[in-house]
């Protein structure tokens, strides 16, 4: 096929970086880690970076939250996340346990939602991390329905260390050997008797027992057995150990195949999957099936714990009946979100030997497995988003759109190292979004049919890679299962061009073709998306806020309202013999300073009306507003102008510029400033040096809040 050579390697340069410990490389040592000429992946890099994808930090380049955009199209397109989020957190709220939903994808098992107890110990699985089927309680329940390709895949792939950390770097490594019976540490964890997993038979109390008889959950027999068919040992009764390794020889590579296939017909019969202690000693887990509208599973609700609050058997008995009720519900609800019609009887439509099906099409069952290794599934998320805004509107951030013609891409430009196919799965994005650009830009809204590629091309000449631009704008432009003509007419593109990028995202098992239809896999959440979802507030905005103090000359802050204060959250300082001496967590009046009356500015008028006449006011300098009505005045005129300026009410001889930073919904958050001497110039020169980088740096800021923050919350410091 004729695969767009510049898409292939700048799609390899993202998988590249996205795996850990590299998400801030030289470009010396990605030419290293992608084969790649060094020519070649300046070109790239030069090309990401200007589309806002990469951030140039010094001499390196480091992932940047615009690239979470394809993950966010899929897992917004999909329609699950809308469907099931609101659930998983009424679940993980209702238990007081970790709550994750997760599809299949080929041979593993990608997290697409987690709801997350605050504890010490608790899950830190994100959401785009990838397992390995045999190692994880949905993989039982997705394996029930995998094809001969798909499982011919997983037994070729094999479970050396070396391989499991090459395709799934989110696995810890297997525990070493140790005696059936005690812990990490040689001791039992409370109530255990192998990894803290169950009791003894002779230990189980008859309570217990009559619990378990009681229950009326399949997979505990009378007999006191552990769930899943396993002894209270941990063992099966061939002797199996619940790691799928044998007990004797527990630290070996590899994984035993049929022990794997009993769990998976058990799960099948039982409808339900345990977890225990396969991932990571301590760690369990229950799961349950979800159905989409042709009656294969779509996806898998997880209830998470730890040993030292649960045993599998008591997280069995203490969540199945409430999963097992929200089932139904679960299932009407990703019916109607997905086809507007109820959920198709329970057990229909299980043949395990298709592929290439739709999320969102009446007669494709979600998330079944593909024909060869790669990807396959849907996707949910969490209903949440960060800061207390709802998920902004379907759609990714797309980049770049042009017109014919793509470029060579340089020497080196063979084919890619792991290309792989993939399977069903589904979409997100949408037509005329934002599209970021790198440093010193601000954002740009790309209507549909712009081609701001083109522009983008003759700014930067051949260091810019178009048909890589293009193809990018295809990833985040399918919204759902769409047409070639669909996809041409959103993003501007000629068809000759969109049918390329296209093909070559499916040659690369981040699309597939469904006859004249195209949609997105969940292999597109591998690009950076678990690494870029988890970072803090301070992590987002802090480069940012460098790259202002670089450009400006003057230290930067952010700050958020607390009561009457305002309380720094972030700060950049800059190196002068006199500079502003602040340090975070430092609180001060908001009505004197320049982001407090940003924030006041930034609420409802009765409640800002409210704060002001609540406030104690006393005079810090002689220049200090303290008159209710005059700071009245001057916090309405901030809300008009979308800045505050303040001279020397603070401190003598110090002026301060703020602008305010938003969530997705339009809601001011923080405020964003520079403080600078009151000698080094004239208000009017000092405002029409600053306000530019100001506003464009915090624009940018808001753009990366809202991708991070589209399928979580971001607490605020």
């Amino acid at each position: 096929m004729d695969v767009v050579g510049p898409l292939e390697r700048g799609l390899t340069v993202l998988r590249v970086m996205s795996a850990p410990g590299r998400h801030r490389m030289r470009p010396s040592e990605l030419a290293r880690a992608t084969g790649l000429a060094r020519s070649t992946v300046d070109r790239v890099v030069a090309t990401l970076v200007h589309l806002g994808h990469l951030r140039e930090v010094d001499r390196e380049v480091e992932l940047a939250p615009p690239l979470m955009e394809p993950g966010n199209a899929y897992l917004t397109g999909c329609g699950v996340p809308d469907a099931l989020g609101q659930v998983a957190e009424r679940l993980a709220d209702e238990f007081d346990e970790s709550v994750s939903i997760a599809v299949p994808d080929g041979d593993g098992v990608r997290f697409v939602t987690q709801i997350t107890r605050r504890r010490t110990m608790s899950p830190a699985f994100r959401i785009g991390d990838l397992l390995p089927a045999e190692r994880c309680a949905p993989g039982a329940l997705f394996a029930a329905e995998w094809d001969e390709g798909t499982r011919a895949a997983w037994l070729a792939r094999g479970a050396s260390p070396e391989r499991l950390a090459e395709l799934f770097p989110a696995v810890p490594p297997r525990p070493s050997a140790r005696p059936v019976g005690s812990d990490a540490s040689g001791g039992n964890p409370p109530g255990t008797e192998k990894f803290g997993t169950e009791k003894s038979s002779t230990e189980t109390s008859s309570t217990e027992t009559s619990s378990r008889e009681k229950s009326g959950i399949r997979g505990f027999d009378a007999q006191g057995s552990d769930v899943q068919g396993f002894d209270a040992k941990g063992l099966d009764t061939q002797g199996t150990d619940t790691n799928g390794l044998d007990a004797e020889e527990s630290g070996i590579a590899g994984f035993d195949t049929e022990d794997f296939d009993r769990r998976v017909a058990r799960a099948a019969a039982d409808g339900w999957a345990a977890d225990d202690q396969l991932i990571e000693p301590g760690l369990i887990a229950v799961a349950v099936p979800v159905r989409g509208p042709s009656g294969r599973t779509a996806c898998a609700v997880s209830v998470v714990s730890h040993t030292s609050r649960h045993t599998i058997t008591s997280l069995a008995e203490a969540t199945l009946p409430r999963l097992r009720e929200e089932t139904s519900a679960m299932e009407e609800a990703l019916a109607r979100a997905l086809t507007g019609r109820p959920a198709a009887p329970a057990g229909s439509g299980r043949a395990t030997g298709s592929s290439g099906t739709a999320l969102g099409s009446p007669d494709t069952p979600p998330g079944s497995p593909r024909t060869s290794p790669g990807d396959s599934g849907t996707a949910a998320g969490s209903s949440g988003t960060a800061l207390g805004s709802p998920d902004t509107s379907p759609g990714g951030s797309a980049t770049a759109a042009g017109g014919p013609g793509a470029e060579a891409g340089g020497p080196g430009a063979g084919a890619v190292p792991g290309a792989e196919a993939a399977g069903p799965g589904a979409v997100a994005g949408g037509p005329g979004t934002v599209a970021v650009r790198g440093a010193g830009a601000v954002p740009e809204v790309a209507g549909v049919g712009s081609d701001p590629a083109r522009a983008a091309k003759r700014e930067l000449g051949p260091e810019f890679l178009q048909s890589l631009a293009r193809g990018l704008t295809v990833l985040c432009a399918l919204d759902g299962t769409r047409s070639l003509s669909a996809v041409a007419e959103s993003t501007g593109l000629a068809r000759a061009t969109a049918r390329r990028a296209l093909l070559t995202l499916e040659h690369l098992g981040y699309v597939e073709r469904s006859g004249r239809d195209f949609r997105l896999l969940p292999r597109v959440l591998e690009l950076g998306y678990a690494h870029l979802s988890s970072l803090g507030f301070a992590e987002i905005v802090q480069p940012h806020m460098a790259d202002l103090v670089r450009r400006t000359h003057e230290s930067a802050s952010m700050a958020v309202l607390d009561g009457d204060d305002i309380r720094y959250v972030a700060r950049v300082p800059t190196y002068r013999i006199m500079s502003v001496d602040i340090t975070l967590g430092t609180r001060f009046p908001a009505y004197a300073t320049s982001m407090g009356r940003v924030l006041l500015a930034g609420l409802p008028h009765a409640e800002r009306a409210a704060l002001l006449a609540g406030t104690a006011r006393r005079p810090i300098t002689a220049r200090t507003v303290t008159d209710p009505a005059e700071l009245a005045r001057i916090v309405d005129g901030v809300a008009e102008r979308g800045h505050a300026f303040v001279d020397e009410e603070l401190e003598a001889g110090l002026r301060s510029l703020a602008v305010p930073v938003r969530d997705g919904t339009g809601q001011v958050v923080a405020a964003l400033n520079v403080a600078t001497h009151a000698a080094r110039g004239p208000v009017e020169e000092t405002l029409a040096a600053l306000l530019p980088p100001l506003t464009e740096t915090a624009a940018r800021i808001e753009a990366d809040l809202r991708a991070v923050t589209r399928r979580r919350r971001l607490r605020l410091p």
